[in-house]
Formats: C-alpha cells, sequence, structure tokens
C-alpha cells in the first residue's frame, strides 16, 4: 500500500514539474551579450522538450536544436557564426534566465529577462 502511494505522489510531482516548467520557460527572452550585442530567443516547452529560435544582431532567426527541460534549467544547441552547432545551459530564476556557452575559445554568460504576457 505504501509502495502504490509513494508511486503515485512522484508521478503527481513530475507532472506538476514539467507544467510548472512549460509556464517558466516558453516565450520571448531578451538580453544583452558582454553588455553590447542583442541576443533573444523565443522558446516553446513541450513536456520536456524545447524548441525555439535565436535572433542575434543581425535580427534573423536560426533555431534552437536538441532542446531539454529538467526542472528550471534547460539545455539546447545554437548555431554560431562559425557554423558549429555549440552547447548552451540556463537556469531559471524568477524572470531571469541565466545562460551559459562557450564559443570561439570564449566563456560566455548572459541574463536574459522574459518579456510580460
Amino acid at each position: 500500500m505504501l509502495k502504490k502511494t509513494f508511486i503515485s505522489v512522484a508521478i503527481v510531482l513530475l507532472f506538476v514539474t514539467v507544467c510548472f516548467a512549460e509556464d517558466l520557460i516558453s516565450g520571448h527572452w531578451a538580453g544583452k551579450v558582454m553588455d553590447t550585442y542583442d541576443l533573444a530567443f523565443d522558446f516553446k516547452a513541450d513536456g520536456t522538450k524545447l524548441t525555439g529560435t535565436m535572433s542575434a544582431t543581425d535580427g534573423k532567426p536560426s533555431p534552437i536544436s536538441d532542446g531539454v527541460i529538467k526542472a528550471d534549467s534547460v539545455f539546447f544547441k545554437i548555431l554560431s557564426h562559425t557554423g558549429d552547432l555549440v552547447p548552451v545551459k540556463g537556469k531559471i530564476k524568477g524572470d531571469v534566465l541565466s545562460i551559459a556557452f562557450t564559443t570561439s575559445g570564449m566563456d560566455i554568460t548572459c541574463d536574459l529577462k522574459k518579456s510580460p504576457k
């Protein structure tokens, strides 16, 4: 009996976590890299899958790939200016998504703010 109760509670908590993560990440996020370059993302969560696009200084949207949501963390890949796929990891804290990635030998961090609905 205790085992069935535990499994039921675990399933409910997993469902609530996934729904909460979807509400957190879906939408438009924007910020500046090195306080100079504009960077924006439009994310769409579907369960633990993350899709969307990135727009940099040229304004052209580029799709993200391999997007995954795990609680308040996100993982995805972006296409760099050199044509390489760059892994990105991020953590959501309220209306701020802090992302980090390495490109051209440089470690980059950026705080993105979510646009209001």
